[in-house]
């Protein structure tokens, strides 16, 4: 019966407060992982070079820059892409 609740009201929530629960979920659930991914700099625990983990975070970075791209208007994402 909860369950059904639950459907009922997020069909009824509007795009911008379904928008913000899912962005802050996703944020912080993110943020978490990122967090994750730091403590894997403890060398008494895990092996690592710094090549594997600068591909890592060049990735990661990209990843962010993609998703913040997709949130600009777009008349300013060639502008975005022609300064990198």
């Amino acid at each position: 019966m909860a369950g059904q609740r639950e459907k009922r009201k997020k069909k009824d929530e509007t795009k911008e407060e379904r928008f913000k629960r899912l962005m802050a979920r996703r944020a912080v659930r993110a943020e978490d992982d990122l967090r994750l991914i730091g403590n894997l700099a403890n060398q008494a625990h895990y092996a690592w070079d710094e090549a594997e983990v600068r591909a890592v975070f060049e990735r990661l970075e990209g990843a962010l820059l993609a998703a913040k791209i997709r949130f600009l208007p777009d008349d300013h994402y060639w502008t975005q892409l022609e300064e990198q």
